[in-house]
Formats: structure tokens, C-alpha cells, sequence
């Protein structure tokens, strides 16, 4: 994040941000921790705006060109020794895995900073002012749809802290790490001392900084569960060939879902897809 940060700051030049890019994108090649490369990946979707299938393309070969080079290296050592296995390129992530990846720093972000204030004087339909927090916002936005995160615990998370976000001076970060329930108090404290994870929801202490990757995570959310209803429809479409009634009405509703999708992949600043 911090990389992000420094690199592209103020670069508009094309050629200067696609080294800068690369550069980045390189170094995550360097992690050998899976779910750690997995979670930087993620971070570069939301923050560089780039398909994630592009910066896995470039991943891979930056990852290939390391077991090229490692294997060059130890065979001069000692060449009669087979160079170690190297972790493999990496595939895109599934609707599944992807919605899992989001899911899991949606709940790191409850647990950081789920009782700040993101935005101030909304106005309710019985035309009182309210305030915010991230963990209200979150759960606002997602019941609209009646959305719910899959994961129970993380689920539990959101709706322990919008509950608490009604009490004044609400620490989300100390409530759920000594939390009196053993499993999700480790899980939050796990969350909190994660330093990569960490890392890359690190928020600068502004308000609209907060706000912005608040959003953006609900519409990653929003998107991987389209994307997920996509494959699903596409797997009912094969299986309703000759009835021609049934694939009418599920046509119908894939071509809803990919505008909805293209939407979302519009306002996450991400290539629109047929």
C-alpha cells in the first residue's frame, strides 16, 4: 500500500505508470506466501483499478522468470542438485475464493474501524439526521439487496458492530479483540496483529480515505456475488436447452445481471466485460 502510494503519486505519464506498475506487481511476485500474494492482489484491484486477469498475467510471468532465474542460480552451485520447487503461477480466483478474499477484509475493516464515522447528517425518512459508522453503512447497503456475508463469524462481526455503533465513543478494534467470546476474540485479534492484511486496508486518517475504501469493498462485494450468480445462471442455461420458455425467462435475467455486473465493474474502475 505504502509502494502504491509512493510510486504512483502524482504520476500521469502512461509509460511512467505502467514501470510503476510493473515494479509493483514484481515485488508481489517475490512473496511466497500464497494467501498473502492473493490478498496484495486483491489490494492492486481496488487501488490501481486494473482486471485482476491482467495483473495475474503479469504476476505469472514475473513468478516464471523467478523460477528460471532460481533454477539458473542453483544448478551453478551445484549441478548435479535439482533446484527447489518454487511456487507455481496462480490461477484467477473463482467467484468462490474471491468473494471468501473480499469477505474476509470486509470484516477486517468491521474490526478496525467499524464504529468511525464515515458520514455525518444523513437524513432518514422520517426526516431526523443520523451519523454512519462503517460497520452501519456496510450493513445499510448490503440489506437494500438483502445481502449477508457468508461466513458466519464475519457475518456475526458486522452485526455485533452495527449494533454497538449506536453507543457513543464505540471502539470496534477493543471490543472484538476482548470480546468474551474466545473464538472471535482470537479471530479479531489474528485480524488486527495480521501484519500484511493489516497493511493493505491501512487507512490514512482522514475521513474521506475511510469512506472511499469503505465503498469500494461493499462494491467488490456487490460484484463477486453478480459474478457468482453469472456462473450460476450460465450452468442453468446449459442444462434448459429445448425448453424454450424456461431459457427465455434465464436469458433474460443473465443479460440483467451482466448490465449490473458491467455497472459495478464501471464504478470500481475495472475493464467492462461482455
Amino acid at each position: 500500500d505504502f509502494k502504491i502510494d509512493v510510486m504512483l503519486k502524482g504520476v500521469t505519464d502512461p509509460i511512467k505508470r505502467a514501470e510503476a506498475v510493473n515494479s509493483i506487481i514484481k515485488s508481489i511476485s517475490m512473496i511466497n506466501d500464497q494467501i498473502v500474494r492473493a490478498t496484495y492482489i486483491n489490494l492492486c484491484v481496488q487501488r490501481l483499478g486494473i482486471n485482476e486477469a491482467t495483473i495475474i498475467s503479469t504476476l505469472n510471468k514475473f513468478i516464471r522468470s523467478n523460477i528460471e532465474s532460481e533454477g539458473k542460480r542453483v544448478q551453478a552451485i551445484a549441478p548435479n542438485t535439482p533446484a527447489r520447487p518454487i511456487d507455481q503461477p496462480l490461477s484467477p480466483a473463482t467467484p468462490q475464493e474471491q468473494s471468501s478474499r473480499v469477505e474476509k477484509l470486509i470484516a477486517q475493516m468491521v474490526v478496525r474501524h467499524g464504529g468511525d464515522i464515515i458520514y455525518h447528517d444523513v437524513e432518514t425518512e422520517d426526516g431526523s439526521k443520523i451519523n454512519l459508522s462503517v460497520a452501519q453503512y456496510i450493513s445499510y447497503d448490503l440489506s437494500i439487496d438483502d445481502l449477508k456475508l457468508k461466513n458466519p463469524v464475519f457475518a456475526r462481526i458486522l452485526e455485533e458492530a452495527t449494533e454497538h455503533s449506536k453507543e457513543a465513543g464505540f471502539n470496534s478494534e477493543q471490543y472484538f479483540t476482548h470480546h468474551p467470546d474466545v473464538e472471535l476474540s482470537n479471530i479479531a485479534s489474528k485480524m488486527v496483529m495480521d501484519v500484511p492484511l493489516a497493511e493493505s486496508l491501512r487507512i490514512k486518517n482522514e475521513e474521506e480515505s475511510l469512506r472511499n475504501e469503505t465503498e469500494h469493498l461493499v462494491l467488490d462485494f456487490r460484484k463477486d456475488f453478480i459474478e457468482a450468480r453469472l456462473a450460476t445462471l450460465k450452468a442453468e442455461i446449459s442444462k434448459s436447452m429445448g425448453d424454450n420458455e424456461k431459457l427465455r425467462s434465464l436469458m433474460q435475467e443473465y443479460a440483467e445481471a451482466q448490465r449490473i455486473r458491467n455497472e459495478l465493474a464501471r464504478r470500481l474502475g475495472n475493464d467492462i466485460v461482455s
